[in-house]
């Protein structure tokens, strides 16, 4: 889904995955839910939930407690460390491009 994105920073092995990947890919396709459902479940508007799965939003505390209370398996913590592993993986990327 966001291979351009990855072709853009770097390769896949050095690319960590964005937190909207990493919740379509292995908790919403795997359970069989359509994106809307699983926005109203969360709370939040489809748009919203759009922007998420896209990378275009980050995930905050309050989102991150959501989908923590929401995906047993995980938790706010899980949401927060993928959040902070893809910004900082994106700030260095960013930052070697500067002269």
């Amino acid at each position: 889904m966001i291979g351009w994105l990855r072709n853009l920073f770097g390769t896949k092995k050095e690319t960590p995955r964005l937190p909207g990947e990493v919740l379509d890919e292995e908790f919403l396709i795997p359970g069989g839910f359509e994106d809307h459902e699983f926005a109203a479940i969360l709370g939040i508007t489809d748009d919203q939930m759009d922007d998420l799965l896209l990378g275009q939003t980050k995930i905050d505390q309050s989102l991150a407690e959501k989908l923590g209370r929401t995906i047993r398996q995980t938790d706010a913590n899980y949401w927060l460390t993928l959040q902070h592993q893809y910004d900082a993986w994106r700030e260095t990327m960013m930052n070697k491009e500067l002269p």
